[in-house]
């Protein structure tokens, strides 16, 4: 998975998040002239483009909507407030949606575009029914969260769980109040409209996966905010809280291309949460794998990672260096299979993990994993759970 920022400014903002077979557009504030052109830049192809997505109907976010959808024939998934709100406010010609393919999204219900999950998490912003997103593939996960005034606790479990963080860095607290807009105005964008970059600061410090994680400060104002105040107060709250890792956070320029978030770069990012030996292994299985089995193991690996309450049963077996595990999750009762070690399973060929076979009984491993030549979520958690001396005994 890979994103990227088109334009990101009060004035205009759009994104793009693409694999090999599909591409996503996020915001439409630009035309589709503008897109094309940035599509033959980034190589994608016009066929792998699956829809466009719209966060809420401010123009710098929507203005183009309807238009990219009409061009690149593509759907138009929007929630039906904001749709009603654009059609309405704007005057848009009922012919002007007659070719368009119109989706609507539910605000907190998850649904699926192409390859990927989108989660629409509702936002406090000054209109009608805006939203971010919350955009997974495989193991990664990818928040947009522009023209946003407050990190409740929904939009915080998003941006905890996501390895890219786009969020809006709007104005400088300071450059805001000194600064020559009506006090109306600025009490709008500090209460129901914006970030500040000491918002932003705060989030960065507090994310639990600060080390591993990219932050894209985005929708920065042209009149209460610059890239060096932004990236200055930064870098002091860091400081403040004495953090010495380096962080990654990128300001997006506002009329330029901005930079290339790819997932392979964070490929290894679940395996902290695995035993160092394990970790080790499942690194050695990845250079063996091509981009479906990586992206099948990705998912496998936090699939595992997420089981609760995991236990396991040895079961006797009748020849020596051979093994066999009841393992069960008490948080679904009906999950009880048998994972096996160098023994042959009758309609069951095993995959090969630290020079061992490894079996498992689930529909998973039988139908997926082991035509793959990837361990199950069960192989995984019963590796993990061992003790290390015993995997490759």
């Amino acid at each position: 998975m890979k994103v990227i920022s088109l334009r990101s400014s009060s004035e205009a903002n759009c994104f793009i998040v693409w694999t090999d077979e599909s591409a996503i557009i996020l915001d439409a504030g630009v035309s589709p002239k503008f897109v094309l052109k940035k599509l033959e830049i980034l190589k994608i192809e016009l066929s792998n483009l699956k829809g466009v997505l719209i966060s809420h109907e401010h123009l710098d976010h929507s203005r183009y909507a309807f238009a990219i959808a009409e061009r690149f024939n593509i759907p138009l998934y929007i929630n039906k407030k904001t749709f009603q709100t654009l059609y309405l406010k704007y005057n848009i010609k009922k012919s002007k949606t007659d070719n368009i393919k119109i989706i609507f999204f539910e605000p907190n219900k998850m649904f699926r575009l192409a390859e990927f999950y989108v989660y629409p998490v509702p936002v406090l912003h000054d209109a009608v029914c805006p939203v971010g997103f919350g955009i997974k593939l495989g193991n990664f996960r990818v928040s947009y969260f522009l023209d946003i005034a407050k990190i409740d606790n929904n939009v915080w479990r998003y941006i905890a769980k996501s390895q890219l963080v786009i969020i809006d860095s709007n104005y400088d607290r300071k450059m805001l109040i000194n600064g020559t807009y009506p006090n109306s105005v600025k009490k709008r964008i500090i209460n129901s409209a914006h970030l500040s970059n000491e918002t932003v600061a705060n989030v960065i410090l507090n994310h639990p996966q600060r080390d591993n994680t990219e932050f894209w400060l985005a929708h920065l104002s042209k009149d209460n905010n610059t890239p060096e105040v932004a990236t200055k107060t930064i870098r002091y709250v860091l400081s403040k809280a004495k953090i010495t890792v380096p962080v990654n956070f990128k300001i997006l320029p506002q009329r330029n291309l901005g930079p290339i978030w790819s997932s392979e770069k964070y490929s290894q990012l679940s395996l902290p949460f695995i035993t160092n030996e394990i970790k080790n292994i499942v690194s050695n299985l990845y250079s063996q794998l091509n981009d479906e089995q990586r992206k099948k193991l990705d998912s496998t690996i936090g699939k595992a990672i997420n089981m609760k309450n995991f236990s396991f049963q040895p079961i006797k077996v009748d020849k020596p260096n051979e093994y066999a595990w009841k393992v069960t999750s008490s948080t679904d009762p009906t999950e009880v299979y048998v994972v096996a070690r160098d023994i042959e399973i009758v309609g069951i060929t095993g995959v090969k993990v630290a020079n061992k076979v490894w079996s498992c009984e689930c529909a998973d491993f039988i139908f997926r994993c082991q035509k793959l030549g990837i361990p199950c979520k069960h192989i995984l958690k019963l590796i993990t759970t061992l003790p290390g001396n015993f995997i490759s005994r």
